[in-house]
């Protein structure tokens, strides 16, 4: 913001110096006093400013409008175990997924534990991971095959969805 009112103010000891160096009458000189005081006034009101790009805009993978992610695709998973205290992995192989989300099954009776390798333990002496309550879920930055889950309960499982 300070970049557009520093802005606001050269041209507009521009144009009163132009006023003056033209001969041009009192009346015209406060003419341009005027506007360029208005134009002061907007810029720190917020109501306006107009801001000239004079460069190219950078090449690349940059999008103008484009909105916090470039997903392009995703799918969904259900992982369940056989043996509580024994971690599986989320996904069976990588997706190329950049992050996803999961949630513990709403069903599920007890907590389940999910973490980056198989070294995630349940235990409640031992706890190592992030503990999901049934229905609770979280995001992780990466892709679900490098996620492991280990329930309280043999059986039970999460649920969730990854984005490509």
């Amino acid at each position: 913001m300070g970049d557009v009112i520093d802005v606001a103010i050269r041209e507009a000891v521009e144009a009163i110096q132009e006023s003056v160096e033209s001969g041009g009458t009192t009346q015209t000189q406060l003419a341009a006093i005027q506007t360029a005081l208005q134009l002061i006034d907007n810029c720190i009101s917020g109501s306006e400013a107009q801001v000239d790009v004079v460069g190219a805009l950078p090449a690349g993978t940059n999008a103008i409008g484009k909105v916090g992610h470039d997903v392009t695709g995703g799918a969904s998973f259900t992982q369940k175990t056989t043996t509580a205290g024994t971690p599986v992995r989320l996904v069976g192989a990588a997706t190329g997924a950049k992050y996803c989300d999961v949630q513990a099954v709403p069903a599920n009776t007890k907590r389940i534990c999910v973490g980056m390798d198989n070294s995630i333990d349940e235990t409640a002496a031992t706890v190592r991971g992030d503990i999901l309550h049934p229905g609770e879920s979280k995001r992780y930055p990466t892709d679900p095959y490098n996620l492991w889950v280990d329930p309280q309960v043999s059986t039970e499982g999460v649920t969730g969805n990854y984005y490509t």
